[in-house]
Order: structure tokens, then C-alpha cells, then sequence
């Protein structure tokens, strides 16, 4: 048997299914949802950790959890979670679907020479719901948050640094941050200067 987790926007699921694909447990939990109305959607990575908690549990109540053999989990895109240096969250999760962040997005492309020189420098061009917008924007708007910023996570890397003690990302996250060249498969630094030149990315020790 093998468990998938999904932690979405709107809540997390979990599923047991056998090696045949048929499902043998499932489990749900909602996320609240912080809105205001300069576009803002957050959330605390705290409810994404509660809701795994309830949902599994569901799942796994409906079968012979011992026989379990892999879990994979997945999760949303394009989110913007800050750890300090004691690993704990500065603040809430900014979401894939926060548009308070549009100006710091266009501030991002005009920095780097618009549409076509972020295409043909790094494979993508950042849209508004991309990460390295909210992480102006933290600069910009709460520097004391932004000065603590020790590890930068997405909500999929932060439920796997939850369940593993372990810090990565996987390419295809990695690309939607708006700070990750898709040719080289390597950290824009060229885009992550343009935010702040100082020592700020040799302090953040992991990603």
C-alpha cells in the first residue's frame, strides 16, 4: 500500500491506495484562509501541519497502516514560507493566488530588462503569483521580517522539511519561483541580487 498526501489551497487530502491503484483510505482536512483586501491570501504553515495530522489519520484508520510501504506528497506551488535561524516560521505563508504583490512582480521584470531578457536569461518570465514577488515584498513592506530570513521554503518543501527534517526542492517547484534558471537548473542569483546585494543569500544556509 502507498499514502499520498496533497496539501492544496483550500485543504489537504490523503490517500491509500494498493499497488493495483485502487483506493483503500482517504482523509480530508480544510485550511483557513487569511484575506484582505489589498489581495493578500495567506496562510500559516502551522494549519498545512494540522491538517496532514487529520487527514492521514482518516486515511489510515480504514486500513492496516503497517502495510504502508512509501508516502509521496505533493503540494501548492508559488508560496513563499521564511524560516529564521532556529528554523522556526517568521510569519504567515504568503499564497500562490496573493495579488498584493503585483507591483514588487513588475518591479522584478523591469530590474532585469523586462519580458524578453528574463526569457532569454532564465527560461521564464515571473507572473504575479510567483515567489521571488513576495519576497520583495517582504523586503519592502516588513524588513524586520525580511532581516530574520534565514531559509526560504515552498509550502510542498516546507511539509517535507516537516516530515523529514530535510530542506530541498524539486525542479519543477523550483521553477515556479521566479529565482530559479529552468536551462540550468541552477539558483538565479542574478534575480536574488536585484532584490538585495548585501550578504542577505550567504546568510540563508539552505533553500
Amino acid at each position: 500500500m502507498y499514502l499520498g498526501i496533497d496539501c492544496g489551497t483550500q485543504g489537504t487530502k490523503a490517500l491509500v491506495v494498493d499497488e493495483n491503484g485502487a483506493v483503500l483510505g482517504r482523509g480530508y482536512a480544510p485550511h483557513a484562509l487569511i484575506e484582505r483586501e489589498t489581495g493578500a491570501r495567506e496562510q500559516e504553515p502551522a494549519w498545512w501541519v494540522e491538517a496532514l495530522r487529520v487527514s492521514v489519520r482518516q486515511a489510515l484508520a480504514q486500513v492496516d497502516a503497517s502495510r504502508v510501504r512509501a508516502v509521496g506528497v505533493s503540494g501548492q506551488q508559488h508560496g513563499l514560507v521564511v524560516l529564521d535561524a532556529e528554523l522556526q516560521v517568521i510569519r504567515p505563508a504568503k499564497l500562490w493566488n496573493d495579488t498584493e504583490t503585483a507591483p514588487e512582480n513588475q518591479q522584478m521584470v523591469d530590474a532585469l530588462g523586462g519580458k524578453q531578457a528574463w526569457f532569454e536569461r532564465f527560461g521564464i518570465v515571473p507572473l504575479t503569483g510567483y515567489t521571488v514577488s513576495k519576497l520583495l515584498w517582504l523586503k519592502l513592506h516588513e524588513p524586520e521580517h525580511f532581516a530574520r530570513v534565514r531559509h526560504i521554503l515552498l509550502p510542498h518543501d516546507y511539509l517535507n522539511f516537516w516530515l523529514t527534517g530535510k530542506m530541498s526542492a524539486d525542479f519543477g517547484d523550483a521553477s515556479g519561483t521566479g529565482f530559479f534558471d529552468v536551462r540550468t537548473r541552477q539558483w538565479a542569483r542574478e534575480v536574488l541580487d536585484a532584490i538585495e546585494r548585501d550578504s542577505c543569500w550567504r546568510r540563508c544556509r539552505s533553500w
